[in-house]
C-alpha cells in the first residue's frame, strides 16, 4: 500500500516546524538588536499606555527563553517527523511512524509553545492515517 498522503503530510509538518525554528532564531537575533527593541517598546506604549518599562524588560528577557524553547522543540519535532517519514517509505513500519507522529504532537502541544497547535495538525493527521489505514486484503482464488 502506498503511503503518499501520510508522507506528504509529514513533509508539510516538518517544513512548518522548520519555519517555527527559523522564527525562534529570528526572535533571538531581534532580542540582540537595540533599535528593534526600542521600536517594539514604542509600539507597545502607543497601543497600551499602562505598560511600564520593567514589564517590557521582563518581556524582553523572557523572549530569549521562549525563542530557545521554540527552537529546541521545533528541531525535536522535525527529527521525529523525518524518522517517521523514513518509517513510512516503502510501508516499512507504518504503525511506528503513526505512533511517532502522534507522540511528537502530544509532547509539543503540552510544552508552552503556542504555535504548536497549528503546526501539529499535519503530524496528527499523518499519524492517525498511518494507524488507521489497513492494506487491502486480496481474496485468494480457488
Amino acid at each position: 500500500m502506498k503511503r503518499t498522503v501520510e508522507i506528504i503530510l509529514g513533509i508539510i509538518g516538518t517544513l512548518i516546524y522548520g519555519i517555527a525554528a527559523i522564527l525562534g532564531g529570528s526572535m533571538l537575533l531581534m532580542r540582540k538588536n537595540p533599535e528593534t527593541i526600542e521600536e517594539i517598546y514604542t509600539d507597545m506604549v502607543e497601543q497600551n499606555p499602562e505598560v511600564a518599562l520593567p514589564d517590557f524588560q521582563t518581556f524582553i528577557e523572557s523572549m530569549g527563553a521562549g525563542a530557545v524553547i521554540l527552537i529546541v522543540v521545533s528541531l525535536a519535532a522535525m527529527i521525529a517527523g523525518i524518522v517517521a517519514i523514513v518509517f513510512l517509505k516503502g510501508n516499512k513500519k507504518p504503525k511506528a511512524a503513526g505512533i511517532l507522529f502522534i507522540v511528537s504532537v502530544a509532547v509539543v502541544t503540552i510544552l508552552p509553545v503556542g504555535i504548536s497547535i497549528f503546526t501539529g495538525i499535519f503530524y496528527l493527521a499523518a499519524g492517525i492515517m498511518s494507524l488507521m489505514r489497513k492494506p487491502k486484503e486480496e481474496i485468494a482464488s480457488l
